[in-house]
């Protein structure tokens, strides 16, 4: 999903839908499809896909695929599930189809598909089989309101890339591309998350990061040097972890600090 219009009462209009879905990265969610049955069986109540794959608007060796499996199990049955059998059947698709950047595959019971999750099924992403939720789970509008209730949390983020760069070992062969790979994933997160900040007050919805990162900048002229630098990760980032967790511990902390100010304490 790039981006989204909104309606004369500013309710977002979605523009995910299946005609959207060809050529081979049609081949890839058939698949996904076919995993997802393999693994859960008669407990797959629903298979959504997400993201520019979903509006038609993938990328060769730039877009990842985001699919989601909607369960009617107990969540702690399907972690368990994920552990043992989902998360091995992944892997062999990133070999599968090398012109995708990475494949995800999320899983979900009913019981949890709380506002967040409603939120990204309803209008960034597309039912692909089984039963369809978009009349169930409610349209949203573009505002503050709704930004408060659906944003992600932004010290999670920033936690969790911490978390797994103070792992990375220098001396381990692969210490390189795991700094680059947990630099370019939170330079993205980070981008968007900045960019909610003010993109609540215009006319339009998105989640690509040049424009997120134009959107901050807008608003925060004085961040753009920060903004800028994130942005360079996502196609040259960084391999030394130290850089990244200078960058989490100064301008993170003020973003941290700066969404809590703009929507206050994330429910």
């Amino acid at each position: 999903m790039k981006t989204l219009l909104i309606d004369k009462d500013r309710y977002m209009i979605k523009t995910a839908s299946l005609d959207k879905i060809t050529g081979k990265w049609k081949g890839a969610v058939d698949t996904a499809i076919d995993v997802y049955k393999k693994v859960f069986g008669e407990s797959l109540v629903s298979v959504y896909i997400g993201g520019s794959v979903a509006c038609g608007e993938a990328i060769e060796d730039k877009s990842d695929i985001d699919t989601y499996a909607i369960l009617n199990i107990p969540q702690e049955k399907v972690e368990e599930i994920v552990k043992t059998t989902l998360d091995a059947e992944r892997l062999k698709l990133d070999s599968a189809f090398p012109f995708l950047t990475k494949f995800e595959m999320h899983a979900y019971s009913l019981d949890i598909l709380g506002i967040r999750k409603q939120f990204q099924l309803r209008l960034l992403a597309v039912c692909v089989y089984g039963r369809n939720f978009d009349t169930d789970f409610p349209n949203y509008p573009l505002t503050r309101e709704t930004f408060q209730k659906v944003r992600i949390s932004m010290s999670g983020d920033i936690e969790k890339a911490r978390l797994q760069l103070q792992k990375a070992n220098p001396s381990q062969s692969e210490y390189s591309k795991y700094v680059a790979t947990g630099a370019r994933w939170i330079a993205k997160r980070l981008i968007r998350n900045a960019g909610t900040l003010s993109l609540w007050k215009g006319n339009l919805y998105t989640m690509n990061v040049p424009m997120m990162a134009e959107i901050f900048t807008e608003a925060y002229p004085d961040k753009k040097t920060e903004i800028n630098v994130l942005l360079s990760w996502v196609d040259n980032p960084p391999n030394d972890a130290n850089i990244v967790l200078n960058v989490l511990n100064t301008f993170g902390q003020w973003l941290i600090e700066e969404d809590e100010r703009v929507f206050g304490k994330i429910e």
